[in-house]
């Protein structure tokens, strides 16, 4: 389950095979589980008796997708990232995540130039649905950093008076700063 438009665009692009749009329905992923689950057990029973065949037979060997080992899960990482989210995104995406993190970079810096927008069209309430966007796109990697700036953003423009406009002035700079930091992450993960 992800932002709709991100999650078309994988599915589109063959990179995931099906979405939900939030909130879920219950008529959708059941849907989902259950051509998952043919899928899986078509797959079980084309496979061979494992019992005296060699595993790298059966399915050839693929070079494992590197992970970024790092000892102290509990504290954000220099670059604003939840390690272990990273580590959990990273291992169930394997191969596809250095193109999900392109579309995810393209993504938030999309939301970004949108909030600018709403503040130069002088209407910070449109910031709602970017923020929203980028602090649930944000989570989903472990971008803890970004995705709290977010939140901030999504908060601050769903308040009915204030200094809206100055007050998501000032988080812009942050979030293009922890934008920015993320890039060098992905480089040193050794996902780009």
């Amino acid at each position: 389950m992800a932002n709709s438009f991100f999650a078309k665009t994988l599915s589109e692009e063959g990179v995931a095979d099906n979405y939900l749009t939030k909130p879920p329905r219950k008529i959708g992923l059941e849907t989902i589980i259950i051509k998952w689950l043919r899928e899986r057990l078509e797959t079980m029973s084309e496979m061979p008796d494992t019992s005296q065949v060699c595993y790298d037979e059966i399915i050839p060997h693929t070079p494992p997708v590197p992970t970024l080992v790092v000892t102290d899960t509990t504290a954000p990482h220099e670059y604003g990232v939840d390690i272990s989210v990273f580590n959990s995104a990273q291992e169930a995406l394997g191969a596809k995540l250095p193109t999900i993190l392109s579309f995810y970079l393209g993504d938030a810096e999309s939301c970004i130039n949108l909030i600018a927008q709403s503040l130069d069209q002088g209407d910070p309430s449109s910031a709602i649905v970017p923020a929203h966007t980028l602090k649930n796109s944000c989570c989903q990697f472990g971008i803890i950093a970004l995705a709290d700036l977010a939140a901030q953003a999504e908060a601050i423009a769903k308040l009915e008076a204030g200094d809206k406009a100055k007050r998501l002035a000032i988080l812009l700079p942050e979030m293009r700063s922890a934008l920015n930091k993320v890039r060098p992450f992905f480089k040193s993960a050794g996902t780009f």
